[in-house]
């Protein structure tokens, strides 16, 4: 690779956003995890090599900074829980539709 590319993760500190983003930091490209840690663990990313920025999706003047120069984001970030939507469906609703046109408006 002749330069590295930077890559966004969101729900990246997430069992499957870490990992990818070991896999990813290992084949050497930057890797930045936004995460507002509602689910993910700082832990998941200790060693990986990916840099935390502890923020939400919901955020857009952040997601637009975040993701302002990355080569390609993978968008993970969202409210997964069935049990939880259905107890919270306002606040799963706006995480998962807002915050994923929030993303895609900003995004590479």
């Amino acid at each position: 690779m002749s330069h590295p590319s930077t890559i966004v993760i969101t729900g990246g500190a997430g069992f499957i956003g870490a990992n990818l983003g070991r896999h990813l930091s290992a084949a050497g490209h930057r890797v930045v995890a936004l995460d507002d840690l509602s689910t993910g663990r700082v832990s998941n990313l200790d060693g990986t090599g990916v840099e935390l920025v502890q923020g939400s999706i919901l955020d857009r003047p952040l997601v637009r900074d975040v993701l302002g120069g990355a080569s390609a984001v993978v968008h993970l970030a969202a409210r997964g829980s069935v049990p939880r939507s259905l107890a919270e469906p306002l606040a799963t609703h706006e995480a998962n539709s807002t915050g994923s046109a929030s993303v895609g408006m900003s995004g590479p």
